[in-house]
């Protein structure tokens, strides 16, 4: 985020204060501050509302930049007198058309989550549950636990079995899924990172997944770094990788 006023003048916020407001880092006082400037400025106050609203803060940050430029454009045509505040603002307010706008389609995409929630399905199960001797192992109780949906406890199970055989990539594998229907997708794409890193089993699987666990934690542009790496691969998911990304450009 630039340090620069967001809308250069001494009177408005910066990007950063805007965007520690949202996340609410500021300290009491400075929230006070802030949310006080915000009932007297509709610049700053329609900013933050775009930024709250958008998942891609980057591109909100590039309008803001082009409507200053304009404003800047606006005023050196008559260096000759300075502008009066007003007609500061009422450039400002024309210009910041172009953020309301492009908000207005962005928040009108198919959001991440709705995308999300189309192309995701738990994995199924493929450790058989019937296995002789072994009928009663934490593998077996696991998928059991698995199957019922009941994750929680699935993830229970499996991390026992990695904290005696941390190289288990089966039970990094379900890790992932089950993180993924308890919607924590940061932990699904550490344990899916972990298969992929072995280089063993569940490796085309674990690349899907991670795609979508990216996508579920709202990073786009790594998600679409997985996918286009699957179809270049041309593996079982190229089909599923093509459609998903179709969906996200």
């Amino acid at each position: 985020m630039s340090k620069n006023n967001i809308f250069d003048s001494s009177l408005c916020l910066t990007l950063d204060q805007l965007d520690a407001y949202i996340e609410s880092k500021l300290s009491e006082h400075k929230r006070f501050e802030v949310e006080k400037h915000l009932v007297d400025c509709a610049l700053c106050s329609d900013a933050l509302e775009g930024m709250a609203s958008s998942p891609d803060k980057g591109k909100v940050e590039q309008i803001i930049k082009s409507i200053n430029k304009g404003i800047r454009d606006n005023f050196t045509l008559r260096p000759e007198k300075k502008p009066h505040r007003k007609v500061y603002y009422a450039t400002a307010v024309a210009l910041l058309v172009a953020l309301i706008s492009f908000l207005y389609v962005l928040n009108n995409r198919p959001p991440s989550t709705t995308v999300y929630a189309k192309f995701f399905k738990p994995y199924p199960n493929t450790i058989p549950l019937t296995r002789g001797d072994e009928s009663d192992s934490p593998v077996k109780s696991a998928m059991i636990e698995y199957e019922a949906g009941n994750y929680k406890g699935t993830l229970k199970i499996l991390q026992a079995i990695l904290d005696t055989d941390p190289d288990n990539i089966m039970a990094y594998f379900y890790s992932g899924i089950a993180n993924l229907c308890l919607e924590h997708p940061k932990q699904a794409i550490f344990y899916f990172q972990k298969v992929i890193d072995g280089q063993d089993d569940f490796i085309e699987q674990s690349e899907w997944y991670l795609s979508l666990a990216y996508l579920k934690n709202k990073d786009m542009e790594k998600s679409k770094t997985i996918l286009k790496k699957i179809i270049a691969d041309n593996n079982n998911y190229n089909e599923q990788s093509k459609s998903l990304l179709d969906s996200l450009n």
